[in-house]
C-alpha cells in the first residue's frame, strides 16, 4: 500500500513536471496543429491536394482529437500546449513507472525518469530518430510512451487497465502496436499453459475488447469522412503506384532503409541483462515477474526487427509495402528507453541487499549535472567526441548494472558460465565498432566488482538516497537548461511580414509554394503550403497517393519518385532558378496558386514581393506578366 501511494505520488509529479516544464521552455508548434488545422477546415486546402485527403485519412486520434477541438478554440498555444506536455509525459512517465515496477522503489523510479532525461539514449536510434523533449513531430514519440506505459500495466498485473489500452493502442499509434500484440498473445499463452487461476481472464478480455471497439469506431468514422480521390485536375498522376513504391523505397525511404545502426546495441544489451536479473530474481525468491516481462517484450521487439531485416535484405527495394509500411524498424528506441530503466533497476538491486550500485548511479547522475559546464574545461574535440552524447555514461552504467547482476549469479555456474561467454562475444562485437563505448562497459563492471570487495554489500541508509538526491538537482538542472533557451511559438519577422502582406492584398488564405524541406509554416502563417518536409513521407503510408505527389513533385522540383534520379540531375533550386516567367505562370495556373517562398540564395524570374535574410517571397503576376 505504501509502495502503491509512493507510486501515485511520483507519478502526478511527472505529470506536473511535463507541464511546467514546457511552459518554461516555451510551446513549440505541434504536427498534429497542422493537420487539426487541415480537418477542420481552418486552413483550406483544394479538395484534390494530396494534404486534404491525408489529413482526413489518418487513422490515429491524436490529430482527430485537437481537429474536434477546433470547434471551441484555434488557440495556438492550446493545442501545441497539450501536445507538448503529452509528449514530455511520453518521455518521463512509463521510465518512472518502469523503474519503479522492477524495483519496488519509487525513489529508483525517479532516478530512471531523470536519467531519460539527460538524452543519451537517443544515440541509440534505428532509422527513425529519438526525442526527449517536445519537438514539431509528437505522433511517434506519443505513440511510443503510450505503448510502454501498456507494458507497464501488463507487466504490473494490470489486466483490466492493460487490455484496454492495448485494445486502443491500434487508434493511439497502430504502427507501434504489434509488439504489444505478440507479448501479450505470448504472455497470455504461457499464462493460460500454467494455469494461472489468479487473472480475471473474462474481465481481462472484456476490457482488451472494450478498448479494441473504441479504435475500430475510430477506423470506421475516420473511412466514412475521408476524401476520395481526385480522378481529374493537376493532383492526377499516370505513374503506376507500384513504380512511385519502389522508386521511393530505393532512393527516399531513410525512415524504412535498413537500419545499420546503434540500436542493435540496445536489442541485444537490454535481453542480456534482463535474463541475468530475472534469473537473480528467481533464485533469490524475489518478483521475477516484471523482469521477464520487460526481456520478453525487448526479445519480442528484436525478433521483429531482425526478421524484418533479413526480409528486406533479401529483397532490396522490391519489399513488399505490408512488411515495411509500418516503420518496424523505429521500434527499436523502445528498447532504448528500456536499456535506461533496466539498468537503473540492475544496479540498484534488491531492498534487503541493495550492493554498492548506488555508487555508479551517482557517479552517472552527477556527470548529468556537470555536462553542461564542460565545454569550457574540456578540450572542444574531446568533448564532442567523448561527453557530449551521453552514450559513454549510459553505457558505463550498463556496465555497472551487468557487473551487478553478475554478483548476484555467483555460484550458479549453470546459468553464470554461458551467460558470461555470450555477453563477452557481445562485448567483443560492441569494441569492434565503438571502442569508447566498450571501454565504458568494461569500467562500470569492473568498478562495481571492485567496489564491492572494498566498501562491502549494506552501505549507510543515506548513501542508498543519494542517487535520487541527485537526480532531483538534476532534473532542476536540466529544466534550466531549457529555460534558457526558450522560444514561444516562434515565427520569423519574414514570416510575419510575408502574413501581413497577403492579409493586405486580400490573399490571406492563398496557397504558398515553398522549398520541400520546410517545417511547420502552415502552423506558423496559417496558410496552405503546397509541400513540407513530410509530405512525401505519406507515400508508404498512403501509397494511392504516391502517383499525384510523383506528379507533384516532378512538376515543381524536377524529380519523380517513379523514376531512378540520375548521376546529372540538377538540385530542386536549380531547377527554380532556370524556370522561366511564363512557366512559373502556367504551374500556377495548373495548380491554383500565385506565391513562391524561395531561399535567399537563389533568385527566381518573378516580381520580388519581400525579401528576407534567408528567404524571399517572390510573386506570379496572374493578370499582367508585365506588371
Amino acid at each position: 500500500m505504501a509502495l502503491r501511494r509512493a507510486t501515485a505520488r511520483g507519478l502526478a509529479l511527472w505529470v506536473l513536471f511535463g507541464i511546467v516544464a514546457v511552459g518554461l521552455r516555451g510551446i513549440r508548434w505541434d504536427e498534429d496543429y497542422e493537420f487539426a488545422q487541415v480537418i477542420a477546415g481552418v486552413v483550406a486546402y483544394p479538395d484534390g491536394h494530396p494534404l486534404a485527403h491525408y489529413a482526413r485519412s489518418i487513422y490515429s486520434l491524436q490529430p482527430r482529437l485537437p481537429a474536434a477541438l477546433m470547434a471551441v478554440t484555434r488557440s495556438p498555444a492550446l493545442h501545441c500546449g497539450v501536445r507538448n506536455s503529452l509528449f514530455l509525459m511520453a518521455t518521463v512517465t512509463p521510465p518512472f513507472l518502469l523503474g519503479v515496477l522492477l524495483t519496488r522503489r519509487a525513489l529508483y523510479g525517479h532516478v530512471a525518469a531523470a536519467l531519460t532525461l539527460v538524452g543519451a539514449h537517443v544515440v541509440l536510434y534505428s532509422t527513425y530518430p529519438q526525442f526527449v523533449w517536445p519537438h514539431m513531430y509528437s505522433n511517434g514519440h506519443v505513440g511510443m510512451g503510450f505503448a510502454l506505459l501498456t507494458l507497464y500495466l501488463l507487466c504490473s498485473k494490470s489486466w483490466r487497465g492493460g487490455g484496454f489500452l492495448l485494445g486502443l493502442m491500434p487508434c493511439i499509434h497502430l504502427g507501434q502496436w504489434t509488439p504489444l500484440l505478440f507479448f501479450a498473445a505470448i504472455g497470455a499463452l504461457y499464462l493460460r499453459r500454467s494455469e494461472n487461476r489468479e487473472i480475471p481472464w473474462a474481465k481481462a478480455a472484456a476490457w482488451t475488447a472494450a478498448g479494441f471497439t473504441v479504435s475500430a469506431s475510430v477506423y470506421c468514422f475516420t473511412r466514412m469522412t475521408e476524401f476520395p480521390l481526385s480522378v481529374s485536375g493537376p493532383y492526377v498522376g499516370t505513374a503506376e503506384t507500384q513504380a512511385v513504391w519502389r522508386g521511393y523505397m530505393a532512393h527516399y525511404a531513410s525512415h524504412r532503409s535498413l537500419p545499420w545502426s546503434t540500436g542493435h546495441i540496445a536489442l541485444f544489451a537490454a535481453p542480456l541483462l534482463g535474463v541475468a536479473a530475472a534469473r537473480c530474481e528467481t533464485r533469490e525468491g524475489g518478483r521475477a515477474w516484471p523482469w521477464i516481462g520487460v526481456t520478453a517484450y525487448g526479445l519480442c521487439v528484436a525478433s521483429i526487427v531482425w526478421s524484418t531485416m533479413a526480409l528486406h535484405m533479401l529483397l532490396g527495394p522490391k519489399v513488399p509495402h505490408v512488411v515495411v509500411a509500418w516503420m518496424p524498424y523505429r521500434l527499436m528506441n523502445h528498447v532504448s528507453l528500456l536499456l535506461v530503466v533496466m539498468s537503473v533497476a540492475a544496479v540498484a538491486g534488491r531492498r534487503d541487499q541493495p550492493g554498492v550500485g548506488w555508487v555508479a548511479l551517482a557517479a552517472v547522475t552527477a556527470f548529468g549535472i556537470m555536462r553542461p559546464l564542460l565545454p569550457g574545461v574540456v578540450n572542444a574535440e574531446l568533448y564532442t567526441r567523448y561527453i557530449q552524447t551521453g552514450l559513454g555514461a549510459l553505457l558505463f552504467l550498463y556496465g555497472s548494472a551487468v557487473g551487478a547482476v553478475g554478483c548476484r549469479l555467483n555460484g550458479d555456474r549453470h546459468f553464470l558460465i554461458p551467460w558470461a561467454v555470450l555477453g563477452l562475444i557481445g562485448w567483443l562485437c560492441l569494441a569492434w565498432v565503438h571502442q569508447w563505448g566498450a571501454a565504458c562497459v568494461a569500467l562500470g563492471a569492473g568498478a562495481v566488482l571492485f567496489l564491492g570487495r572494498t566498501i562491502g554489500q549494506r552501505p549507510l541508509r543515506p548513501a542508498r538516497h543519494l542517487p535520487a538526491f541527485l537526480a532531483s538537482i538534476l532534473t532542476a538542472v536540466l529544466a534550466y537548461g531549457q529555460w534558457a533557451h526558450r522560444e514561444h511559438l516562434p515565427v520569423s519577422s519574414f514570416e510575419r511580414r510575408m502574413v501581413h502582406y497577403l492579409e493586405g492584398r486580400g490573399d490571406g488564405d492563398a496557397m504558398l509554394v515553398t522549398d520541400y524541406h520546410q517545417e511547420g509554416m502552415q502552423a506558423r502563417t496559417g496558410h496552405p503550403i503546397m509541400t513540407d518536409m513530410a509530405t512525401m513521407t505519406w507515400i508508404p503510408y498512403r501509397p494511392s497517393l504516391g502517383p499525384a505527389l510523383d506528379k507533384l513533385y516532378g512538376d515543381l522540383y524536377g524529380f519523380r519518385f517513379s523514376m531512378p534520379p540520375g548521376e546529372h540531375r540538377q538540385p530542386w533550386f536549380e531547377h527554380w532558378r532556370a524556370r522561366t516567367q511564363q512557366e512559373w505562370l502556367r504551374l500556377g495556373e495548373e495548380y491554383d496558386f500565385r506565391y513562391v517562398v524561395a531561399p535567399a540564395f537563389i533568385e527566381l524570374d518573378l516580381p520580388l514581393a519581400i525579401e528576407g535574410a534567408e528567404q524571399r517571397l517572390y510573386r506570379i503576376p496572374m493578370e499582367d506578366p508585365a506588371e
